[in-house]
């Protein structure tokens, strides 16, 4: 028996007619094929369709995801300054977790007029109910962290569980590490992208057991490498020539990556390198049988999947873990199934348009509840059912007005929408959709997302005294001749982003202590430019170089010229070198 028996008989009666062809979007005007393929979720979710192309949608719901930001905000009730993902400048207020997780924001309920819109109606209890600052799986010790698994004496990281580490993202059981992105159990490296099993190594990208070598691609279980691409099994390469031990060491001796201008020659010899004696595989994927995408393991029947590991029936996902399936066109989906245009939804399951929901079930335009159930338009809430817009309700007034609400929203063409962009919590530039998407000049205004100063609204804090902003081309080249004392936390001017930065002590102190050349780039831009020489969660068409094979592989915002090989060609290229 239906609950909502309203609302199911006027959407029954819009995909009954529903039939593939050509849409344009509502929002940019794309022209887009609406299949069956995509048909069959709208029926699956018993959902009205987008009127926006699924490129559109999925801009939009990783524009307002969690990317790689940091900001001062202020304590919603004190007024102290509060580090955290949530921009000043949207409006929204931030307490620390400690203090949110004992809050009932359930006295902020309000009733709802079905016959007014309901987005600007939510937007209100949006910027009133106070969200978690860092929202810390589990309390970092020493750290400045977001969405952290436990960081140990690590700053400025996300969704990581590290010790003494930097500036990294989704990186796990890793010590002694800086500026690492989607990297398991690592030591003593600098600048990884995509790897596992590696140790003292600077710069490698998409590789794993590695060790005592610097500027790698795709390279497996190599040592005493220095610029090495698609290899395995080596020993003593020099930009893919083979030496001997005795020749390798003696050039190894000669190039100090202390010094930033060694440093810098050696990465753009790398780039270079990789640009013209390279080729790229079809995709870095493990395991996926019937998928197309990038950086997927342990899948089965995705499409238009990345960084996912163990999802299944699944389409337009990213960030996807555990076990996960029949989600669509969702972000961060761990151990849960049937979720719909959702961001971040860690053990959730029938979530549609949901963002940071934990342990949620048959929730609908749900943003940052806990162990909800049977919830609508609700922020902030723990523990509660039968709620809309954070207001209680019995189980029968709940289905009542529910009916009643989507029956509207239907009608008015909310309803199967994702938010507006006013609702996004962060910076358009560094979400989800900046970092990995590769975003444009433009974009914010291309989907309507607020565009303001990065740096209004107190949002960076005083650094020092701003008066005296040093010149980072000042800093020395080598680390040996940094002063700590002279430059930690010292205000610095990134004149390209017009952004201002300092070092850390600890910062400083590792660097000195792995031999790391001091950057003069601001950490935002350093992260940025990592997750942009890994591949984007777009895709696009090419041919393999060899069989010329029609493919579809991840786009490269940073390796624009690639060479990709088919699969089958690709091994027999690896079985040749």
């Amino acid at each position: 028996m239906s609950n909502t028996p309203n609302y199911d008989a006027n959407v029954k009666a819009i995909l009954d007619g529903l039939q593939p062809g050509e849409r344009v979007c509502a929002l940019t005007g794309e022209k887009w094929l609406m299949d069956e393929s995509e048909i069959k979720w709208y029926r699956h979710f018993n959902v009205a369709p987008s009127k926006l192309s699924p490129t559109t949608r999925w801009f939009i719901m990783n524009g307002e995801t969690i990317g790689y930001e940091w900001w001062w905000n202020k304590h919603a009730e004190t007024g102290k300054p509060v580090l955290t993902y949530v921009h000043p400048a949207t409006g929204m207020k931030v307490l620390p977790d400690a203090e949110w997780f004992q809050k009932d924001f359930v006295s902020l309920g309000r009733a709802c007029d079905p016959a007014a819109s309901f987005f600007e109606q939510m937007l209100p209890l949006r910027l009133a109910t106070p969200l978690a600052a860092t929202y810390n799986v589990k309390d970092p010790q020493n750290s400045i962290s977001l969405l952290s698994y436990g960081d140990v004496n690590s700053y400025f990281n996300i969704a990581c569980r590290s010790k003494e580490s930097f500036y990294s993202s989704d990186a796990f059981d890793v010590e002694q590490v800086a500026e690492a992105y989607a990297v398991k159990n690592a030591s003593q490296c600098f600048r990884l992208i995509c790897g596992e099993r590696l140790q003292n190594v600077r710069v490698a990208f998409h590789s794993f057991d590695c060790s005592s070598s610097a500027f790698l691609f795709d390279c497996r279980n190599c040592e005493y490498c220095f610029g090495a691409t698609n290899q395995r099994n080596k020993k003593y390469l020099w930009f893919n020539e083979q030496l001997s031990k005795e020749e390798w060491e003696c050039r190894r001796a000669e190039v100090d990556l202390s010094r930033r201008s060694a440093y810098q020659a050696n990465l753009q010899k790398f780039y270079d390198l990789i640009n013209t004696d390279c080729f790229w595989p079809e995709g870095f994927n493990e395991k996926a049988p019937n998928c197309v995408g990038e950086y997927l393991r342990n899948c089965d029947t995705c499409t238009t999947a990345f960084a996912s590991d163990g999802a299944k029936d699944s389409d337009w996902i990213c960030y996807s873990y555990g076990k996960t399936e029949r989600n669509y066109m969702s972000c961060g989906v761990v151990d849960g199934a049937d979720n719909y245009f959702c961001a971040t939804v860690p053990e959730s399951s029938k979530c549609y348009f949901g963002m940071n929901l934990t342990r949620c079930l048959n929730t609908e335009y749900c943003i940052a509840c806990l162990n909800c159930e049977n919830c609508f338009g609700c922020v902030g809430l723990n523990r509660k059912k039968f709620c809309i817009l954070n207001q209680q309700y019995t189980e029968a007034e709940y289905w009542q007005k529910l009916d009643e609400i989507k029956c509207a929203m239907l009608e008015r063409g909310e309803y199967g929408e994702f938010y507006p962009t006013p609702f996004a919590s962060g910076f358009f530039p560094e979400s989800v959709a900046g970092i990995n998407l590769g975003i444009e000049e433009g974009d914010a205004l291309k989907y309507k997302f607020p565009v303001y100063d990065p740096e209004s609204h107190g949002a960076i804090g005083e650094l020092g005294d701003v008066t005296q902003l040093k010149d980072p081309e000042t800093i020395p080249d080598a680390i040996d001749d940094v002063n700590i004392a002279e430059w930690a936390g010292v205000a610095l001017l990134d004149k390209q982003m017009g952004r201002r930065f300092a070092f850390l002590k600890p910062e400083l102190e590792f660097y000195k202590a792995q031999k790391i050349a001091p950057p003069t780039r601001h950490f935002i831009h350093r992260v940025d430019s990592l997750y942009h020489t890994a591949n984007l969660f777009l895709l696009e068409e090419t041919r393999c170089s060899k069989c010329g094979k029609e493919m579809q592989v991840a786009k490269n915002k940073t390796f624009k010229n690639r060479k990709h090989l088919c699969r089958e060609d690709y091994l027999i290229y690896l079985d040749a070198r």
